[in-house]
């Protein structure tokens, strides 16, 4: 078993165990698929899991500027952006991509 097939399946079953937790990472799920829809949000993605937490996070600050000014509001990203701070101290490769 792949180690990310292993992480989904620890969450599956972390998921089973508390609603509020599989919701947490519905939210983060869909914020990670947002940023990674776009090139700008790809690219950011990999900057982050390449160690340049900073450089991604001024990507994604750049992308939600732009949504804004666009009219089409902030996007999930707000909530991603939150979530993967705490994963600093671990790995820092986002274990759903």
């Amino acid at each position: 078993m792949r180690l990310t097939e292993a992480e989904e399946a620890h969450v599956a079953v972390l998921a089973a165990r508390d609603r509020a937790y599989s919701q947490e990472i519905a939210v983060f799920r869909a914020g990670v698929q947002d940023i990674a829809a776009t090139p700008e949000g790809a690219a950011a993605l990999a900057r982050f899991n390449a160690g340049d937490e900073t450089g991604a996070l001024a990507i994604l600050a750049d992308l939600r500027r732009a949504r804004v000014a666009a009219g089409t509001g902030p996007p999930s990203s707000f909530a991603v952006t939150a979530a993967v701070r705490p994963l600093k101290k671990g790995s820092r490769q986002l274990p759903f991509q």
